[in-house]
């Protein structure tokens, strides 16, 4: 699912995002298991994963900003033929419900203004707080 995802911003930024054939070597997946602050929540039906969310634990601290926790969600994806069914939803609920035991004091996430089913979809949850503006030279 991840490797669909990746796929899925190289068509559509294809100046920034390479076309990969595998998105993780499997030393790669054993490093990321092994990283307490890496979780990955999955969406199964009849025993097959039809989707998922990718979320790290940031501790942000430096002198310009208070000291907080953020959860970050690297990624998330639905199978095509499993969406609109509240897949994403529940993922999303679950990340929320994951963040508050970690004392995180926000979720966030970077939506591509190309993706409009997922900016509309999150902007029922969340509120932009900053815009990436990019001149290509």
């Amino acid at each position: 699912m991840l490797l669909k995802l990746q796929n899925y911003h190289s068509k559509n930024i294809p100046t920034i995002y390479k076309k990969l054939d595998s998105f993780f070597t499997f030393d790669e997946y054993l490093e990321i298991l092994k990283d307490k602050n890496i979780y990955f929540l999955l969406a199964t039906f009849d025993k097959e994963v039809v989707g998922l969310i990718w979320l790290r634990l940031n501790e942000k601290s430096n002198k310009y900003e208070y000291e907080r926790k953020q959860i970050w969600i690297e990624g998330i994806y639905v199978e095509p033929k499993y969406r609109r069914k509240g897949i994403a939803k529940i993922l999303l609920n679950e990340s929320l419900s994951k963040a508050k035991p970690l004392k995180a004091q926000s979720i966030e996430l970077m939506i591509w203004n190309f993706n409009e089913i997922s900016k509309k979809f999150f902007e029922n949850y969340f509120k932009v707080r900053s815009l990436v503006l990019t001149k290509e030279l």
